[in-house]
C-alpha cells in the first residue's frame, strides 16, 4: 500500500542522493578520486535506502538506474528499470514524453547480449516517443547492428530529421549527431550507396575531426570505392588519435593489402611530409571479406566497430550512457 509519509521520507533520501552525484561532477573536476569514491558510495546507500522506505519511488529507482549504467553494472541497471516498466502502462509512458526508461532497458538488454529484448523496447520506444530523435538513434544502432541497413538508415534520418524540427524538445548532442551521421554512412555503404555515404561520414568530420570514429567511416567509405591512398591518409589521422584502436589497426591492414606498390610509395610520401609514422607493422589477419574490394561486405565488423559502447567522446566511459542518459539525468 502507498503511503504518502513514507514517499516523503523516501524522496528527502533521493535528493540527498542526487546531491552527492552532483557532487561527483565538482569532485573529477579537482581530481579528488577519493571524494569522488566516498559520494559513489554514499549515493548508492541512499538511494537504496530511499527505496526500502517506499519501493513505488520510481525517481529514486530511476536515479539507481543511471547509477548502475554509469558503473556498467548492467543486470542490475536492466533488473531495476523492468521494476518501473512492469509497473506503468503504456499511457502513463506516453504521459511521461521522455524515452529515458526505454533507452535505459534498450543499452542494458545490448549489453547484457540480449539483442532480441533490446530491438524489441528500441522499437517501441520510436513508436511511443515518435517525436524524440534519441529514440530512433537507439533503434537505428540496433538496426545496422542486426543486419537491417535499410531499417538503420530511416531510423538515422528519422533521427536526423525530429532533431532539426524547431519544437524538438531534446535535440541530439553534438557528441549524438556524429554518431547518427556515422550510423547512417556505414548503413549506406552496406547498401551500396557511396555518394550518400562519403557525404554523411564528411558531415560527422565536420562536427568533430578529433573523433576517430567519423574519420573510420570516411576511410571505409574512401576503401570501398578504391580510393585506398585516400583511405589510408584519413585511417592514418585517426591512429595519431588513438594509435591503440583495435578498429584503426585493422582498417589500416585491409587497406594496406589493396595498395599497389605505386599507391605504397604516394602513402609513404604523404606520410612523410606531414611527419605522420606509418602503420604498425603488427598488422591483423585478414578475413575472407575483408578482401572483397568493392562490396557491400567489404569490412567485416571487428570487436571495435561498435565503438559507442567503448569509449564517450574519446576520453573513457560508455558512449551511449553518457549521450543518453548524461542528457536527461533524472532530476
Amino acid at each position: 500500500m502507498f503511503d504518502p509519509d513514507d514517499f516523503s521520507r523516501s524522496e528527502a533520501k533521493r535528493r540527498e542522493a542526487l546531491a552527492s552525484i552532483r557532487r561527483i561532477t565538482e569532485h573529477k573536476a579537482s581530481g579528488d578520486t577519493d571524494q569522488m569514491k566516498a559520494e559513489v558510495s554514499n549515493a548508492w546507500r541512499l538511494l537504496e535506502e530511499a527505496l526500502a522506505i517506499c519501493p513505488q519511488n520510481h525517481r529514486a529507482r530511476f536515479l539507481l538506474v543511471s547509477c548502475c549504467m554509469n558503473d556498467d553494472n548492467y543486470v542490475r541497471a536492466r533488473e531495476e528499470a523492468q521494476i518501473i516498466y512492469k509497473a506503468l502502462t503504456e499511457e502513463q509512458m506516453k504521459e511521461m514524453n521522455d524515452p529515458l526508461l526505454h533507452l535505459s532497458l534498450v543499452h542494458a538488454c545490448k549489453m547484457t547480449g540480449d539483442t532480441e529484448s533490446a530491438m524489441k523496447y528500441a522499437k517501441e520506444g520510436a513508436r511511443i516517443y515518435d517525436d524524440d530523435p534519441q529514440a530512433h538513434m537507439a533503434l537505428g544502432e540496433l538496426l545496422e547492428l542486426v543486419g537491417d541497413y535499410k531499417g538503420a538508415s530511416e531510423a538515422c534520418h528519422a533521427s536526423l530529421n525530429i532533431s532539426e524540427q524547431a519544437d524538438v524538445k531534446v535535440p541530439l548532442s553534438r557528441q549524438n549527431k556524429v554518431f547518427v551521421l556515422c550510423c547512417l554512412s556505414s548503413s549506406m555503404v552496406q547498401q551500396g550507396e557511396a555518394p550518400q555515404a562519403e557525404k554523411f561520414a564528411k558531415q560527422a568530420v565536420e562536427i568533430d575531426s578529433a573523433m576517430v570514429l567519423p574519420l573510420l567511416r570516411l576511410a571505409e567509405v574512401q576503401h570501398y570505392k578504391g580510393q585506398h591512398v585516400e583511405a589510408m591518409a584519413t585511417a592514418r589521422h585517426a591512429e595519431t588519435l588513438d594509435p591503440s584502436d583495435a578498429e584503426v589497426r585493422k582498417m589500416l591492414a585491409v587497406i594496406q593489402a589493396k595498395l599497389s606498390p605505386e599507391e605504397s610509395e604516394k602513402c609513404d610520401a604523404q606520410a612523410a611530409k606531414d611527419c605522420v609514422p606509418p602503420p604498425s607493422t603488427v598488422l591483423v589477419p585478414l578475413t575472407p571479406k575483408d578482401d572483397k574490394e568493392g562490396s557491400e561486405e567489404g569490412l567485416e565488423r571487428g570487436p571495435g566497430a561498435d565503438r559507442r559502447t567503448t569509449k564517450a567522446d574519446e576520453g573513457g566511459g560508455d558512449c551511449w550512457a553518457t549521450c543518453c542518459l548524461g542528457t536527461r539525468q533524472a532530476g
